[in-house]
């Protein structure tokens, strides 16, 4: 008798072990992101049981070469995998992968409604599939694995539409670059209305200090959210992340100013940064000095 392959859902956080013999470094499993999972990962010489995975995964190799089988389909492959390589395993497809060596790699796990949000409905669905990759060069979907990594090393608060506006361009790059339709994509354009706008902007500017959501912006103009942030972009020229940040650092400094008896560690609580020294590095990023040099400078 034929033994069924493991069931693993990825955002699941227990359910990977059989899979994987050692537990993740850094994971996204208690910070609420929806629609997509992060992990990263430093695992031994292994051999995997044969795994359906109930979402789409990514890996994004970040370790030493190491020679990697897979298995998939019936077929037997093996690959080369170096510092950068991608690989893009379709949910639903049992595999075995078996490795020489340790790798280290992070895994971007994506409900395959999150893709399906993209495509058009005129798509038999059917029809349209991922196409499975090994070891390909992507560096869209590098660079995006690397900021989400970063994200997961950060304090954790405000990461929330960073990374569902991550895993909506990831899903909408995945979709136009690797499924089986070569028109899959929706397309959506001109932009948020000046009242939907404004609803939207006086919404985050309200609640500075909460970890906001792509999902929970969205839902205020009653649009998904993978067509939202693309929208919300034409009319402003920021990804809601950006305009959040932005619109936190440009509070912080009117408070730096008007506010001498409070804290720059208050301020930061305020303005939603939940660790200062976060908040002295984004502040940094955008205006080029500390909020205490900020401060002082312009207290003179």
């Amino acid at each position: 008798m034929t033994k069924s392959p493991l069931v693993v859902d990825s955002f699941q956080s227990e359910t990977i072990f059989p899979v994987l013999p050692v537990a993740p470094i850094l994971s996204s499993a208690n910070r609420n992101w929806d629609g997509i999972h992060v992990g990263y990962y430093r695992q031994p010489a292994w051999e995997t049981p044969e795994a359906t995975f109930l979402q789409h995964t990514i890996v994004i190799y970040t370790g030493q070469p190491v020679n990697i089988e897979l298995q998939a389909e019936g077929r037997w492959q093996q690959k080369t995998y170096t510092r950068g390589a991608v690989g893009i395993y379709p949910a639903f497809v049992p595999h075995i992968v078996n490795w020489n060596g340790e790798i280290e790699f992070i895994e971007i796990d994506l409900d395959p409604q999150t893709l399906n949000r993209f495509v058009d409905e005129s798509i038999d669905s059917n029809r349209y599939k991922i196409i499975p990759q090994s070891a390909i060069s992507d560096p869209l979907i590098y660079s995006i694995g690397i900021a989400l990594k970063a994200e997961l090393e950060s304090d954790g608060w405000g990461d929330r539409l960073y990374a569902e506006s991550a895993a909506t361009m990831l899903a909408a790059h995945i979709v136009r670059h690797y499924s089986t339709q070569s028109s899959t994509l929706k397309t959506v354009s001109g932009g948020l209305s000046r009242g939907k706008l404004r609803q939207v902007v006086d919404y985050i500017n309200n609640h500075l200090e909460e970890n906001l959501s792509l999902v929970e912006l969205s839902a205020l103009v009653q649009i998904s959210s993978h067509h939202f942030a693309r929208l919300f972009k034409q009319s402003t020229g920021f990804s809601p992340h950006q305009y959040l940040l932005n619109s936190r650092i440009q509070t912080a400094k009117k408070l730096l100013i008007l506010r001498k008896d409070i804290t720059i560690a208050e301020i930061a609580l305020q303005v939603g940064f939940h660790d200062q020294s976060r908040f002295t590095n984004v502040f940094r990023k955008y205006t080029g000095i500390t909020p205490k040099k900020y401060r002082d400078t312009l207290s003179r």
